[in-house]
């Protein structure tokens, strides 16, 4: 017989065993420590734990409540280590000693609608977030099809936005992009979208 916790993560509660609550504890703790001196430590904090609770919620069905200490070794091995980057640093992949940003040829891609930035559905962003080009030369190519299709395109479009998903986690975001999803990945995107803001 064992204990089981409820944990908190990103808002959503989870049931796992002592050993794994003691493994997670551990794994954010350190991660806690290894962000100490980012000034965006909370909101990469919480991004990790939505990427943590994303794969714990494949781990989990009807029948399945509760999350082991082999699973959860699983999810931290695929999440890899936390280490602080600073905007100037090159972020490396702990295993191939590749920036993260070369190591995304190898995961493979999905097509998603990807809302954040969209102007009516998304499709164009996640289209473009596929092919690895600028949303921009999208939405212009899918202007000029709609004039040369004489509006058939617009069809087209509307079947598109109901036939492809949304991506609405965190691991969707990034296989939208072909990304990894681990930790560096996750901070090397947030390290992209700060510089976007600046």
């Amino acid at each position: 017989m064992q204990k089981v916790i409820t944990i908190n993560l990103n808002g959503q509660a989870y049931q796992v065993d002592e050993d794994a609550y003691t493994l997670l504890s551990a794994y954010l703790e350190q991660a806690k420590n290894n962000l100490l001196n980012n000034q965006d430590q909370a909101e990469i904090l919480s991004d990790l734990e939505q990427a943590i609770a994303d794969k714990l919620n494949t781990k989990l069905n009807s029948h399945k409540t509760i999350i082991t200490q082999k699973e959860t070794n699983e999810i931290l091995k695929d999440m890899g280590p936390v280490e602080s980057t600073h905007a100037n640093e090159k972020v490396y992949d702990s295993q191939s000693n590749q920036s993260a940003q070369d190591v995304s040829s190898n995961s493979p891609k999905k097509l998603y609608q990807i809302r954040e930035g969209g102007i009516i559905s998304g499709l164009c962003n996640g289209i473009a977030a596929y092919l690895n080009i600028n949303v921009t030369l999208i939405r212009v190519a899918f202007i000029i099809l709609t004039i040369l299709s004489h509006g058939i395109m617009l069809l087209i479009y509307s079947i598109l936005v109901f036939v492809i998903p949304y991506a609405k986690t965190s691991q969707e975001h990034a296989q939208a992009q072909g990304l990894p999803h681990t930790a560096q990945q996750l901070l090397v995107l947030h390290l992209d979208f700060m510089n976007k803001k600046r």
